[in-house]
This record gives C-alpha cells, sequence and structure tokens, in this order.
C-alpha cells in the first residue's frame, strides 16, 4: 500500500478499462494480441493481472 492509502494499480486493469471496454468497436484480447504480433494469451495474462507489461510487449 502507498502512503496515501490507495492500492497500485496493475496496467491490465488500466488497459482494460480505459482502452479495450470502450473501445468502439470492442476490442478484445486476440484482436489486440493479432494488432500488436504478440501472443493472445500474454495479453490475456496482462489483462488479468498476472503479468506485467515488458519493453517487448510496450514497444
Amino acid at each position: 500500500m502507498i502512503k496515501n492509502g490507495m492500492r497500485p494499480v496493475h496496467p491490465g486493469e488500466i488497459l482494460l478499462e480505459e482502452f479495450m471496454k470502450p473501445a468502439v468497436p470492442l476490442i478484445n484480447a486476440n484482436m489486440l494480441a493479432k494488432a500488436l504480433d504478440v501472443p493472445a494469451n500474454r495479453i490475456t495474462a496482462i489483462v488479468k493481472g498476472q503479468r506485467g507489461i515488458t519493453g517487448d510487449t510496450a514497444v
């Protein structure tokens, strides 16, 4: 926990809530993975909070 009492937000939560859900048409993990040329299970793990975003994924 940080000094202000708020929990840190996982990058996957931001990816899902701020970019994937609001997109029209909806962007799912498979579509994003294909666009980024990364495995779909990598995007799924990030969104579930099981994996961080590496430099390779970010680029």
